[in-house]
């Protein structure tokens, strides 16, 4: 029973959140003490070679695997197994001639993957007998799985690094063109817009679309400005009324088919706010075209603003599809949609809009139901003049 609970009390420290370095060493020293050894190695295939990433003591480090070697062995047939180095005349020369008399050899995988191996060397005349082999084989399961936890960590950490390094580069790419799209577009809108031709509808519809793909590029990098830490914020007084009217004309101005409701329940007086009035603008729209996003065409959008003694309640209401249960928990992060999720664009405004408003010391909360609807209300606190 003493020996499990060591057992247990090793494979304990494995759990804590180790970097790659620090977990190897945890393993070997931890595997020796277990079985009394003297050298603690562990062996991982790593860019498609056998490579040593931890021994201990330093001696044990020149230790070159062979391909031909016990740990290969281990490696390639998972199996673990015990070496008396006195019935091996082959055995590496480096390992005679430190005095290593008997060496425990316990593979590392997880599933059917072969990661690598444990070995625990001794001095001693004493040999490692099949007991202490089960207890490491046990414990190797325990450092298996570590080893695969913090593998699986890493490379989630690379992936999000590329990304944050891909998405402001494309953004920033994709701009230079869209200037310039956008630059003829609103030529165009400014001559045929108000023509009830085809061609009209046609730019019309275009001008949406652009709009539409300039918000997305903006949305890739203030997400990325979020996720780095550099969202800079430019704050003065500002009245909240006026940020709300200007992001309704925004999509009154593209001829969205939805129709918008604001009803304005507070006095100009009562309107203050310390904040990015920009950023608001942002959050909004990003809220606002989610809600047109979702809703049929012809239906009303109501944009309801209070006053509380504290704080400026924004009220959000539309008759879209709304959503279900399962996705209405993952809403806020960043490139979330829904499995229903058809529709265009790369999961960004809630994420956005929710970074802006609690840089703010506000609160925004979503409540939803399938096939009726959503609503999203915003609370900001205001500043008593």
């Amino acid at each position: 029973m003493e020996i499990i609970e060591k057992i247990y009390t090793a494979g304990l420290k494995l759990l804590e959140p180790l970097d790659a370095a620090t977990l190897y060493k945890t393993i070997a020293h931890e595997a020796v003490k277990l079985v009394e050894g003297d050298e603690g190695r562990v062996l991982l295939r790593q860019n498609g070679d056998f490579q040593l990433v931890y021994a201990f003591p330093d001696i044990a480090k020149d230790t070159k695997s062979r391909k031909k070697g016990f740990a290969y062995k281990a490696l390639v047939s998972k199996q673990a197994f015990i070496v008396d180095t006195s019935k091996h005349p082959n055995i590496h020369p480096e390992l005679r001639e430190r005095g290593v008399k008997s060496i425990l050899f316990i593979p590392l995988s997880h599933k059917k993957e072969s990661m690598g191996v444990l070995v625990v060397q001794s001095y001693v005349d004493k040999k490692f007998s099949q007991a202490e082999l089960d207890i490491l084989k046990l414990f190797g399961s325990f450092a298996s799985l570590a080893i695969r936890k913090t593998q699986a960590f890493d490379e989630a950490q690379r992936a999000l690094e590329i990304r944050d390094r891909f998405i402001p580069l494309a953004a920033h790419e994709l701009r230079t063109p869209m200037t310039t799209i956008s630059g003829y577009i609103q030529l165009l809108n400014s001559r045929m817009s108000k023509h009830d031709t085809q061609e009209g509808k046609w730019i019309r519809e275009l001008s949406i679309e652009n709009k539409r793909l300039t918000n997305l590029i903006s949305e890739l990098l203030e997400v990325n400005r979020i996720n780095v830490g550099k969202m800079e914020f430019i704050l003065h007084e500002c009245d909240l009324a006026s940020i709300i009217r200007k992001a309704i004309e925004q999509f009154e101005s593209v001829g969205v088919r939805q129709k918008f409701k604001f009803i304005n329940h507070v006095e100009p007086e009562d309107d203050h706010l310390i904040a990015d009035a920009d950023k608001l603008f942002k959050a909004l729209t990003s809220i606002l075209d989610n809600s047109i996003k979702f809703s049929s065409a012809g239906s009303e959008i109501n944009v309801k603003f209070k006053s509380t003694k504290s704080d400026l309640v924004l009220r959000i209401t539309d008759q879209g599809t709304g959503i279900n249960k399962k996705d209405l928990s993952k809403i806020f992060e960043s490139f979330y949609k829904g499995e229903v999720d058809e529709q265009k664009g790369l999961g960004l405004g809630l994420f956005l809009a929710k970074s802006i408003i609690e840089k703010h010391k506000g609160d925004i909360v979503v409540r939803s139901k399938e096939k009726k609807g959503t609503v999203v209300e915003i609370r900001l606190p205001k500043v008593n003049l």
